[in-house]
């Protein structure tokens, strides 16, 4: 599976890495999400449909925490393709935490998504000795 960024998800992620409380995230997001195929990313659908493209609220767990102590991801997931794009992150617990985002913001995410994909403005990235390269550079993007 491909995996995309937006350069959104990306300045919330550094955001978040400022934090000693969410210096887990890089490793969470690999074990969660980059080492599985699209189909097997489960989460709650907020948009598209179940066979083709699907935008999904996906719960990164915690050890010791779970689920409801983790990350919730926003992504899209085009299965045909076999992308999957992060486009939103946000913690459950500490620093800059929420229980969920608004409805407006998901239609923002989606219409943010739709205008990023026409203009291929997505970072691709890859697992490289647990550490979440870009592809075309091979440089860390979370240093």
């Amino acid at each position: 599976m491909d995996v995309y960024l937006t350069n959104e998800f990306i300045k919330e992620t550094l955001t978040l890495l400022k934090s000693n409380s969410h210096k887990d995230i890089e490793q969470l997001l690999i074990q969660e999400l980059f080492c599985k195929k699209s189909e097997d990313i489960k989460g709650y659908r907020l948009s598209g449909d179940n066979t083709n493209s699907r935008f999904l609220k996906v719960r990164v767990s915690r050890e010791n925490e779970g689920k409801s102590g983790g990350y919730r991801v926003y992504a899209w997931i085009i299965i045909k393709e076999d992308n999957l794009y992060l486009t939103y992150i946000h913690p459950k617990k500490g620093r800059r935490s929420q229980a969920s985002i608004s409805n407006d913001r998901i239609k923002e995410l989606i219409k943010s998504f739709i205008t990023e994909r026409r203009e291929n403005n997505f970072i691709k990235v890859e697992n490289k000795d647990d550490i979440i390269i870009n592809s075309q550079t091979q440089n860390p993007i979370f240093a």
